[in-house]
């Protein structure tokens, strides 16, 4: 899908190494151990455990601030870098405990993020041999078969997540995805309705249903959806991408490239962003 553009037109590991690692802001990190994510003022705010990933969006000493929607401060030890790495050291904990399907859905998980798509499902597909009545492998599977572009499937899993757990709002979220993907937008903004409705402070949803609206050409709503989005967490480079199309598509290209200059900011490695606000900058006639 293309959004018209009206400012150019169509546009093995040890803890301790992962003590020394030095992390940036954009680097995707895998979760190694339970632990809760922490806010100030708030305590823990969220469980993560083996096989999660999140994004850095701030280091602080030994504190990173993840966020994959819901944002917290997580102790660096917790955490080893997204690479092939990652996959051995759940591999060893699959060895270990050879019957824990969470362990199975969080070496999915890695192998996922890695584009690792079929491994990642057999790994989900195992999971549930275990624990048939694990929603949140479905969730995840669902997840799987969207990245592969096999949208039914995904839908079909998302469909079992929900009969399982009809309060699981990530996948609602997950299921409007791939209605999105398939063109069905007002479907899409239905399931990210009810996903808000259960996680009203859910960032990550707020800026998929503004896709949604930016897709349908309802600018307005995108923006605004957006704007709650990084009201909820300030360091969502994507929102500031995406705000910045919606700002684009309205011809408003200064205020794109405000946004566009946010996330990049926010992530220095977000390379798609670059020619974003290069076209603006064309647009505007500013080709230095």
């Amino acid at each position: 899908m293309v959004v018209a553009s009206a400012c150019l037109g169509a546009i093995p590991v040890l803890v301790g190494a992962a003590i020394a690692q030095e992390y940036q802001p954009g680097d995707k990190v895998v979760v190694i151990a339970k632990a809760k994510l922490r806010v100030e003022g708030k305590g823990d705010v969220d469980d993560v455990w083996p096989g999660l990933v999140f994004q850095v969006r701030a280091v602080d000493g030994e504190r990173l601030w993840l966020s994959d929607g819901h944002p917290g401060w997580l102790d660096r030890r917790h955490v080893i870098p997204l690479n092939r790495a990652a996959i051995d050291r759940l591999t060893s904990m699959v060895n270990a405990d050879p019957r824990n399907a969470s362990l199975y859905s969080g070496r999915g998980n890695v192998r996922k993020h890695l584009g690792e798509l079929d491994a990642a499902i057999a790994d989900y597909s195992e999971a549930l041999r275990f624990d048939p009545k694990d929603a949140h492998a479905y969730h995840n599977r669902g997840w799987a078969w969207y990245v592969k572009g096999e949208y039914d499937k995904a839908i079909a899993d998302y469909d079992e997540a929900l009969r399982l757990d009809p309060k699981d709002a990530g996948a609602y979220s997950g299921r409007g995805l791939a209605w999105g993907a398939k063109g069905e937008y007002d479907k899409a903004i239905a399931d990210y309705d009810e996903a808000l409705r259960l996680d009203p402070k859910h960032a990550g949803v707020y800026s998929r249903r503004g896709l949604a609206w930016l897709f349908k050409g309802e600018y307005d709503k995108a923006i605004a959806d957006y704007s709650e989005a990084l009201r909820l967490d300030p360091t969502y480079a994507l929102a500031y991408r995406s705000r910045g199309l919606a700002w684009d598509a309205q011809g408003e290209c200064d205020r794109a490239i405000a946004d566009y200059s946010e996330a990049l900011l926010l992530d220095p490695k977000y390379v798609t962003v670059y020619n974003d606000r290069g076209n603006a900058w064309y647009a505007k006639g500013e080709y230095d």
